[in-house]
This record gives C-alpha cells, sequence and structure tokens, in this order.
C-alpha cells in the first residue's frame, strides 16, 4: 500500500476526553506499520472511500492525532474489509474535491 497524504488537516479537534478512538493500523509497501482512525465516508461513482487520519501511539496507549489525512479507497471481500491507496490521479483528485467541499459546508 502506497500511502500519499490528502493534506494537512489544520483546523482543531474537539475530542472529549474519554473518548475512546478507534484506531486501526496499515502496513505499507515497505513493510511499516502506520496507525489511522477513521474521520469519514464518501461514496462516489458506485465506490466507497474513508478518509482517515494518521495518529501516533504514545507510551501510555493514548493515540496523538498528527492532522495528516489519507484517502483510501474502501472494499469488502469475503467479509473483510480492505483498504487501498487511490493510484488514478483524476479519482484521487475528484474524491478530494468532494471531502473539500464537505468540509467546506461544516465551517
Amino acid at each position: 500500500m502506497d500511502f500519499e497524504a490528502m493534506h494537512e488537516h489544520d483546523h482543531e479537534h474537539h475530542h472529549e476526553h474519554d473518548e475512546e478512538l478507534e484506531v486501526f493500523v496499515l502496513t505499507d509497501d515497505k513493510g511499516e506499520e502506520k496507525a489511522f482512525v477513521f474521520v469519514a465516508e464518501i461514496e462516489d461513482e458506485g465506490k466507497t472511500y474513508w478518509v482517515c487520519e494518521e495518529v501516533e501511539i504514545q507510551e501510555d496507549g493514548s493515540a496523538k492525532e498528527s492532522g495528516e489525512l489519507y484517502l483510501f479507497e474502501k472494499t469488502e471481500e469475503d467479509g473483510e474489509l480492505y483498504l487501498s491507496s487511490i493510484d488514478d490521479d483524476e479519482e484521487f483528485e475528484r474524491v478530494s474535491k468532494i471531502w473539500e467541499n464537505f468540509i467546506g459546508m461544516e465551517e
């Protein structure tokens, strides 16, 4: 899996201190593990995409948000969830624009 940062995420997060983030780990093409949290799901042209934020796992087990967002295509096979990077530049730009428009509407 090739990780490509979608963009820097510069607005503040307002999480309750007792809220637990569901962290999942993906392994890239180099065998390096990176931890993420789910941010949003986007559906476009019959495909499903996940916007995820990279997190750093602290020594105490808590997750510190990095601010970097990543965009993955979500697929399911035999009940298993798979996330893969989007290799097509046009598809990546189209879905990124959908996300940016969504963020713009929330502000």
